[in-house]
């Protein structure tokens, strides 16, 4: 998330505004140690006041502004914090000019919000907007310039366009690097960022190099015991149970995870997430009763924070189904698959691409019980999700299946076509 930058004003007898600066301080306290609630009712407080004292269009106001929907996309409010960022975007135009760095600020974080909606068109072209103008205002050696390289490589990496995202990660590293130095947070950020890629194109090795070195950078510069330190434990930990490494995922998970419920409790989404990562070693162990207790604990603290009718709620659903398929208690992981496609479709947002993924485990149950006509019907729903999110691995395990389905039709004409779009597919990944 990239901050608006605030403005000195001489406001020594306006008490009004020193509240607003109090309060505006301390949401970035709790912001940074993801206490995303509480830091988005002091940044309302803090935008109250600056509007009631400056107006809604003075640049102090505006930063304030640009806060709230940074906490709001947080808590998991993606129509409010789009709302908000649109409105910020707009009057940052006519306050500061299109091509001032604060229009950029909010463009980049605008950016960040539709590429977490699976809106990669839209993210794409809020970046360029962004890198544009940091390339002519901050330059291309900025830390500014880097971040904008580094939300790209995020948006390649989940479009599946791998060597795009290497190329755009490599650039933010070595631009945070030189601008920052190698022992600052941010870079620690890039590092990670990049090792995310190598993790997704299955260099382990390569990975565990670059979380180590981001570990290390957090441990010293912010401590063993904060969110972001915890964070680099958990990615960590994904690496190890990636490479079947399980007991070693879970020590550096229960790591993670000590540390968020001491310093942000346990009905928090950051350590729900953490809850949901345990869930996964277990089900890759094939320890599924373990692993329904764990997602249990990450579905109560969803349902909590976010409601049943949130993207993030219905993926939980989802992966409690994916539990029951395995233990091919098919009926149940229907139910389950079903509750997260209805949370899809009542949410006022939701990203294609998990859609798509809960279409796709339906079409695999009917393919598993042999009900090949229902797959390939819903096979086709994911495969549209898929087209629309742009998902490129999602689109070849699709094209691989109705292969397969087609072949068992004896239908080698259509199988064929889906064949040759997977290995198209499987071509421009590389």
């Amino acid at each position: 998330m990239i901050f608006s930058s605030d403005i000195d004003y001489d406001e020594t007898n306006n008490l009004s505004l020193q509240q607003a600066d109090q309060e505006n301080s301390a949401g970035f306290q709790f912001f940074e140690q993801a206490q995303y609630d509480q830091a988005l009712e002091a940044f309302q407080r803090a935008l109250n006041l600056y509007e009631d004292e400056l107006g809604t269009a003075q640049p102090r106001t505006l930063s304030a502004a640009d806060h709230v929907a940074a906490a709001l996309h947080r808590t998991g409010q993606y129509g409010r914090a789009q709302e908000q960022y649109l409105g910020v975007l707009t009057q940052k135009g006519k306050t500061f000019g299109e091509t001032h760095p604060e229009t950029a600020a909010t463009c980049a974080n605008l950016g960040n919000l539709y590429d977490e909606l699976g809106d990669y068109d839209k993210a794409l072209d809020l970046y360029h907007t962004a890198l544009s103008i940091y390339e002519r205002t901050s330059g291309p050696d900025s830390a500014e310039f880097a971040k904008v390289l580094d939300n790209l490589a995020v948006v390649f990496q989940n479009m599946g366009n791998f060597h795009g995202a290497l190329e755009y990660a490599r650039r933010a590293c070595g631009i945070f690097d030189r601008t920052c130095g190698p022992e600052h947070p941010e870079t620690a950020l890039a590092y990670q960022n990049l090792a995310s890629v190598y993790t997704a194109t299955a260099d382990y090795p390569e990975a565990i190099v670059w979380l180590q070195k981001a570990l290390r950078i957090r441990e010293e510069a912010l401590g063993a015991e904060h969110p972001d330190t915890a964070a680099t434990y958990d990615s960590i930990a994904s690496v190890h149970d990636c490479m079947g490494e399980h007991k070693m995922a879970l020590a550096l998970y229960n790591k993670a995870l000590a540390i968020r419920e001491r310093l942000l409790g346990r009905e928090n989404l950051g350590t729900a997430a953490t809850y949901g990562n345990i869930a996964i070693v277990h089900y890759n162990m094939g320890d599924y009763a373990a692993s329904l207790e764990w997602y249990d604990k990450s579905l109560y603290v969803h349902e909590l924070l976010l409601g049943s009718d949130h993207p993030g709620t219905a993926q939980v659903y989802n992966n409690i189904g994916m539990v029951y398929e395995k233990l091919r208690r098919y009926e149940k992981a229907l139910e389950w698959y079903g509750k997260a496609m209805d949370s899809y479709e009542r949410s006022a947002h939701c990203a294609p691409g998990d859609l798509g993924d809960t279409l796709c485990n339906v079409a695999d149950i009917h393919y598993l019980t042999g009900g090949h006509d229902l797959a390939l019907s819903w096979y086709a729903k994911a495969l549209a999700a898929y087209t629309e999110a742009e998902n490129k691995n999602g689109l070849y395990y699709i094209h691989q299946q109705m292969a397969q389905l087609y072949k068992k039709k004896k239908d080698p004409s259509a199988a064929a076509e889906h064949l040759q779009m997977a290995v198209e597919i499987a071509n421009s990944r590389t």
